[in-house]
């Protein structure tokens, strides 16, 4: 198969009104209690893509910056995910780097290299986490745009389904910043000039139908 195929899918698809609703039960911990106080006015939130575009761009403060980053992290993992890596990288030391990180991403152009860098020198931090941060926050890499790729995606390509991804099979955690990342953001940048479609939804549509469809 070939993305090009659901062009007209993928041209209808409201990515900036995807939504995830979190419960406040699932974030109460020791960490940023007065921050988490303010981002939740009832039991339960309920964030879009837009709500967290808007809160990047609203972000003139660290204390600004911190919200966007808990927010973004309650719109990618709902229940907190898997373990403590998301308690972990809010802990003091590696959520003051992260804040100290983005400061410099917002709306601007990068190299792979640095995001590599800076992936690493914060504990906790993959590129399925970093890539939201990047996307809301208007950031380019090598001048494309940044795009979400996390796990669910990855999962997607390595099946094989889709024509214009198989030079990516074998991403997987241990080498998309390295190998892969890149070459994704081409592939997404070349689709979206030949399909005229924004690049948004064609990460949206690996995520929401990549392994539905055959």
């Amino acid at each position: 198969m070939k993305i090009k195929d659901f062009k007209l899918l993928i041209e209808a698809l409201p990515f900036l009104q995807q939504s995830f609703t979190i419960k406040k039960s699932n974030w109460e911990f020791a960490n940023h209690t007065d921050l988490l106080k303010d981002i939740f006015i009832d039991e339960s939130i309920t964030l879009t893509r837009n709500d967290l575009f808007t809160s990047a761009l609203n972000a003139k403060t660290q204390q600004d910056l911190k919200e966007f980053i808990v927010k973004t992290l309650m719109w990618g993992y709902p229940t907190k995910g898997r373990g403590k890596n998301i308690e972990l990288l809010l802990e003091s030391a590696s959520f003051d780097r992260l804040v100290n990180v983005l400061e410099k991403y917002k709306a601007q152009n990068v190299s792979i290299e640095e995001l590599e860098e800076d992936i690493n020198n914060v504990r906790f931090l993959g590129l399925s986490t970093m890539s939201k941060f990047i996307y809301f926050l208007n950031s380019k890499v090598e001048n494309k745009q940044a795009v979400i790729l996390d796990q669910r995606i990855m999962d997607t390509i390595n099946l094989g389904k889709y024509e214009e991804f198989h030079v990516l099979k074998g991403i997987g955690n241990h080498n998309a910043v390295s190998r892969y990342y890149l070459d994704y953001l081409n592939i997404i940048d070349d689709l979206k000039s030949k399909m005229g479609v924004e690049a948004d939804k064609i990460e949206m549509f690996l995520f929401v139908f990549g392994k539905m469809l055959s």
